[in-house]
């Protein structure tokens, strides 16, 4: 369901002067969250801004893409190692001319790892554009943003208190989503045999449990600056992969216009936050529940720039500091995500499709539409579109052998 457009709640676009110095260009780091990432790519190519990438390996998906030109370095090694990190940047300074870079806020992971060196990357002349590390956690933490969120009268879903107490489906949450370089994920648990496979494959005393909330999902979504000005924008979220994995189809809502925005913004400017956000939230009518919140990219960024949101813009610009920018929304218009590859890659595991709400009837025109609007069928990335489905279905031959 998408709400109907109330008057708009922001001003018209105009010029904003920042008056401060940024960063020379964009450092980019692949190997996580790839459909975020070239979205992003995207629109720094669009608005003509430099920017430089260092990938995950040599092997690293981007090589397949219009961006190739713009890699820069390659890490040696896979996992996050600072002394392979600030090579990597040296190198990335090197080849590209440009001496300051804004890091893009891309992964958990990375996020994480980078506020540990926050310090270090400031003598390589490295910017973050995040929030300090504690409030970052307390954010993307999910037990302690929905703790927030409940004392400032926000719904949450209902917690059980013992396992004893468990209704299926339910959830099970990481209170930290990172534990000893570790990064963990909410399980949905349908009924005992999920409940003894959580319990055989993780550490159950890293997660609490809550009831599974159903209905109609949407992303809220920020760029909040420092001084409290705002750029939002939302999405209905119509399809999922299995066991809350990644969004393959949603499309551009007006829950941005609605007044629980605003009490969103307010529990954000309380805890001086800035940058960028995702709140996921479940319901309808005015009435929300908060699942988590990601103070990074998300997979459909791609949402926001095809429904007219000067979002990202707004956030480039920023960091950046280019002096004359634009700010609010402009045209925000109906648009479409999809994502072909994560929807085979689900089917083929034989796995169904998780639907928002559950009980939504999906018709094969959905998905034959959906594909026009696909994250890679476009141009500069279907070599990595085609790449894609031939991995998908090889590898599923594999597993059949």
């Amino acid at each position: 369901m998408v709400l109907p457009a109330p008057s708009p709640a922001h001003p018209s676009p105009r010029l904003v002067d920042t008056g401060r110095r940024g960063a020379e260009a964009f450092l980019v780091f692949g190997g996580t969250n790839l459909r975020a990432i070239i979205a992003f790519c995207r629109e720094l190519e669009r608005l003509g801004r430099s920017f430089s990438i260092i990938t995950r390996g040599v092997e690293d998906a981007l090589q397949k893409t219009c961006f190739k030109s713009h890699i820069h370095a390659v890490r040696r090694k896979d996992q996050l190692d600072w002394t392979d990190i600030s090579r990597a940047i040296t190198q990335a300074q090197h080849q590209s001319g440009k001496h300051s870079f804004c890091i893009c806020p891309s992964s958990e992971a990375l996020n994480r790892f980078l506020l540990d060196h926050r310090t270090e990357l400031a003598k390589l002349g490295c910017t973050l554009p995040l929030v300090n590390a504690e409030t970052y956690h307390r954010i993307s933490d999910k037990y302690s943003f929905q703790s927030i969120c409940q004392s400032k009268g926000q719904p949450v879903p209902r917690m059980y208190l013992s396992v004893n107490a468990l209704e299926f489906p339910c959830v099970a949450k990481p209170y930290r989503n990172l534990v000893d370089g570790r990064i963990l994920y909410p399980v949905i648990l349908r009924g005992d045999t999920d409940l003894q496979a959580f319990h055989h494959q993780c550490d159950a005393g890293e997660y609490f449990y809550q009831a599974y909330v159903a209905g109609p999902s949407h992303y809220l979504l920020f760029y909040v600056r420092r001084d409290g000005s705002d750029v939002r924008f939302s999405q209905e979220n119509l399809l999922q992969q299995a066991g809350g994995k990644s969004i393959v189809m949603a499309r551009s809502a007006n829950l941005h216009q609605a007044p629980i925005a605003e009490s969103y913004k307010s529990i954000l400017i309380g805890l001086e936050f800035h940058g960028l956000i995702m709140i996921e939230l479940k319901g309808g009518g005015g009435h929300y529940t908060m699942i988590e919140a990601n103070p990074r990219l998300w997979g459909p960024l791609q949402l926001s720039m095809d429904g007219g949101s000067n979002l990202v813009r707004a956030f480039i610009q920023d960091q950046l500091a280019v002096r004359a920018m634009s700010s609010g929304a402009t045209d925000i218009r109906s648009a479409r995500y999809f994502w072909l590859g994560g929807v085979l890659q689900n089917l083929l595991s034989q796995h169904a499709l998780q639907k928002h709400p559950d009980n939504r009837r999906l018709r094969f025109s959905d998905i034959a539409c959906g594909v026009c609007s696909d994250i890679y069928l476009r141009p500069g990335t279907a070599r990595l579109f085609l790449h894609e489905i031939i991995h998908t279905f090889t590898m599923r031959r594999r597993r059949e052998i």
